[in-house]
């Protein structure tokens, strides 16, 4: 439980605890995926998560593509559309600095073809940049 799940983003103020198995070494996110988030220091007063989300052009299936996200789970569910590029958003936090631990839940359609035809990941997107944010720096 000390180690990040994911090497690379272990940062001043938050360690990813565990995921499940759709989180990849290679920031690729499989639907579903599950991350337990540890915010430490400055990111336990944190109000937010800002989260990106990269969605490549090349390898789209047809569709609306749409992830589905839920912080904590007891939370709301938050639907947001994925557009290619990079999509960020600010997500709302609940964790108390005695808790800080957060537990976040993306789910969708699978959006991009993996290139080799072998590969039966169910890829949604790749995960680019996962931060705390103070209530005052929503937008």
């Amino acid at each position: 439980m000390r180690l990040p799940a994911l090497l690379g983003w272990d940062r001043q103020e938050l360690r990813i605890l565990a995921s499940s198995c759709g989180l990849h070494t290679d920031g690729w996110l499989e639907t579903p995926s599950r991350l337990v988030i540890k915010l430490l220091g400055e990111g336990a007063r944190a109000g937010g998560l800002r989260l990106g989300l990269y969605l490549p052009e090349e390898g789209l299936q047809a569709g609306d593509p749409a992830v589905l996200i839920q912080l904590d789970s007891a939370g709301e569910a938050i639907s947001q559309v994925l557009k290619p590029g990079l999509n960020t958003f600010v997500l709302p936090c609940s964790a108390s600095p005695a808790q800080s631990v957060v537990v976040l839940n993306l789910s969708g359609e699978p959006l991009v073809q993996p290139a080799n035809v072998s590969d039966q990941r169910r890829l949604m997107a790749v995960l680019a940049k996962l931060e705390p944010v103070c209530s005052g720096a929503f937008y």
